[in-house]
């Protein structure tokens, strides 16, 4: 697209682009998501108007999504608060037909070309499996793409031009004959490989190398991707991170032709299968480095092996025949594989400082280097490691950590026994994904409170660092969490409401937990920390009465704050899957009652006399900053009085162990910034 200057400043091909992005053209509605995130076409009754009176197209698909019933609530919340939707304004009469879009296209069209069969049904599988968040931030991703970054929205303006030549269309019409052409058209231009590319990659690209999270990508904006060029030069002046962002994508551009400021240090991997020399390094290990840009983890190379076992990597070394190049390049080749055969070897390279002006490679020797793969080539390793022999005389030293958490079946019993028979039907034992899942979820509780409302709880176990440093045996923790409905109203609101500021106060185990990287309803939740261990005398530092009674304070302060923020309530099966597995316990190990220790001076009480706790004093911190700190830290909570940041360890009074206390104390001194 050409902008001009003067009286012809815009072009009729980017006044086209300009009715994908005008909200008032029903042809905004043509990269929308599914109405119902599956296959749904939008059934428009009426259209919404904006604050001008005009029609809003892209307002009226955002609403009729919202308005979809099997929603979960707490995605609804998180949509309402990014969609502006004008609900009290006014609307006019709807439209005679279903809208399409073409996510709707792509994902009922009829396969017709064989090759892209098993390629295009096993991409709208994974489309399908896609978040409403992901599909929302994908339906952006692809309209940046492909109309400021692809040859597509050439071929589109293309077929506009044609209908509008042929026929006197506008509007409605208009935009169902173009869509007809698209859906005509899809497969033999390309386009439909392009968006399987882009479903295929999308998880990956915004995870890895965005750093985004599935609600982060509501915010999305995908500059990078304007004013890019099929191929384009990167030097040391130019905006490398947007370009290199750019071309880990499908869309343009599709070639970077770069000086060694890509060398090292950046990934271009996600799209890219293909390297270049167009000058040799100077050493074998930054040649390495310019193919180790595009030869990684999680890359198309990757994907590519995954579905055609002999996918390979092409490297090409070009050069002008008869002149220096082609003595660089032979010597380099030549070098390179008798260096990797030696470093194979566990040798050392000889070599001088001599310079051999006589020195010749015919060209018989270092072509017959270059690997040359056919048809039913098959790459072995020509040193293969001897593991009888390479590894005769070392052990692996297994960790004890790793051996008390094999052991751990057993001392969970009485504590899982408890918390069974207390919420009865409701505990909900998890199922561990696999040996190894970082996943620390144990168990769950599907709450549902008498006045109706649901206050799901996660109980996460893992293994405590910091209690094995200062107790010098192996130490794990509890921690008990509720996620928070949480809407516009920001979470100091408890500050305003004397009664829960005093239960949050009165309780120092209680932590309100800001998780930045934090999916849908988890980015906001409610803890409680509880270290355990097992005693000198082979008990539970935990009490039946303490390890229910926090369930219970997170469970009530919980409920309490969420009406207050927001009056929304998060459904159990938005939070905690059906997914169980039955325990071998023996069911009648609980654990002990409280045993009513007298807690030493140097610990306060709170007022309702149920907790001890300690603190210090620090220098002011917003709240989220306090939020982010609390979720970070275990058995550690800020929070803010009078302007003033403290730091606060505390533990059930009645069952506050001297172990127990100890640990909490260094851990609360250790942590002085």
């Amino acid at each position: 697209t050409v902008k001009k200057d003067g009286r012809l400043r815009s072009t009729d091909c980017s006044n086209f682009r300009l009715r994908f992005l005008k909200k008032e053209t029903i042809f905004s509605f043509f990269f929308e998501p599914p109405s119902d995130y599956r296959q749904g076409e939008y059934l428009c009754e009426v259209v919404l108007l904006n604050d001008q009176g005009k029609r809003d197209y892209k307002m009226t698909a955002q609403a009729i999504r919202l308005a979809n019933k099997s929603m979960p609530e707490n995605q609804r919340i998180l949509l309402e608060s990014h969609f502006y939707i004008n609900t009290a304004g006014e609307r006019t009469q709807g439209l005679a037909t279903s809208v399409t879009t073409l996510m709707n296209i792509w994902l009922k069209f009829q396969i017709q070309i064989s090759e892209n069969i098993g390629t295009l049904t096993n991409t709208r599988i994974e489309y399908q499996s896609f978040s409403n968040f992901e599909k929302e931030g994908f339906s952006s991703f692809i309209e940046k793409g492909i109309l400021f970054a692809s040859e597509h929205i050439a071929r589109f303006y293309g077929m506009y031009r044609t209908i509008v030549q042929s026929e006197v269309l506008r509007g409605e019409e208009l935009y169902n004959g173009f869509c007809q052409r698209i859906e005509e058209s899809i497969e033999s231009s390309g386009l439909a490989l392009l968006i399987c590319k882009a479903v295929n990659a999308f998880r990956i690209f915004y995870k890895k190398e965005l750093g985004h999270t599935e609600e982060a990508l509501l915010n999305e904006s995908w500059n990078f991707l304007n004013n890019t060029l099929p191929a384009f030069p990167v030097s040391g002046e130019t905006n490398r991170d947007s370009i290199r962002k750019a071309f880990n994508t499908p869309f343009y551009p599709n070639v970077l032709i770069a000086t060694s400021v890509l060398q090292e240090g950046v990934d271009l991997h996600y799209q890219c299968a293909e390297v270049i020399h167009y000058g040799i390094a100077w050493t074998q290990g930054d040649n390495e480095q310019r193919v180790g840009r595009v030869d990684r983890m999680f890359g198309k190379m990757e994907y590519d092996l995954a579905h055609k076992s002999n996918a390979t990597l092409p490297i090409h070394y070009p050069y002008l025949k008869n002149t220096i190049d082609q003595d660089q390049v032979a010597r380099f080749i030549t070098r390179k594989h008798e260096s990797e055969k030696l470093l194979d070897r566990l040798r050392n390279v000889e070599f001088n400082n001599e310079i051999n002006f006589r020195e010749e490679t015919s060209n018989d020797v270092w072509s017959k280097y270059l690997n040359k793969p056919g048809k039913y080539t098959f790459e072995s390793d020509p040193f293969p490691v001897d593991y009888g022999f390479d590894f005769a005389n070392i052990s692996t030293p297994r960790l004890k950590k790793v051996e008390m958490i094999d052991q751990v079946e057993g001392f969970l019993t009485p504590l899982l026994n408890s918390i069974h028979e207390h919420y009865k039907h409701e505990f909900v034992l998890l199922e561990k994904q696999s040996q190894h899942s970082e996943d620390k979820r144990l168990f769950a509780i599907r709450h549902v409170r008498l006045n109706m409302r649901h206050q799901p709880i996660i109980g996460e176990f893992g293994y405590s660092e910091e209690g094995f440093h200062f107790l010098q045996r192996p130490v794990f923790y509890i921690r008990i969490l509720t996620p928070l409905a949480k809407t516009a109203r920001n979470l100091d609101s408890i500050n305003r409401f004397k009664l829960l500021k005093e239960a949050y106060r009165d309780n120092p185990l209680l932590k309100i937990c800001l998780d930045r990287h934090g999916k849908d309803v988890m980015k906001y939740y409610v803890s409680a920390d509880l270290p355990l261990f097992i005693l000198e005398d082979g008990k539970y530092n935990l009490s039946h009465e303490e390890v229910i009674d926090v369930i219970n304070s997170v469970i009530e302060f919980s409920d309490e704050l969420e009406q207050i923020i927001s009056n929304k309530d998060i459904p159990n099966d938005s939070v905690i899957s059906s997914a169980t597995r039955g325990t071998k316990t023996d069911h009648k190990l609980f654990l002990a009652a409280n045993r009513n220790i007298t807690v030493e001076d140097n610990w306060t009480v709170t007022q309702s006399g149920r907790f001890v706790y300690q603190e210090i004093a620090e220098r002011f911190q917003s709240y989220d900053d306090l939020y982010t700190f609390n979720h970070n830290n275990l058995y550690l909570r800020k929070i803010l009085e009078n302007r003033v940041t403290k730091k606060q360890v505390g533990i059930y009074r009645n069952d506050a162990l001297k172990q127990e206390c100890n640990l909490l104390e260094k851990l609360l001194t250790a942590s002085i910034d």
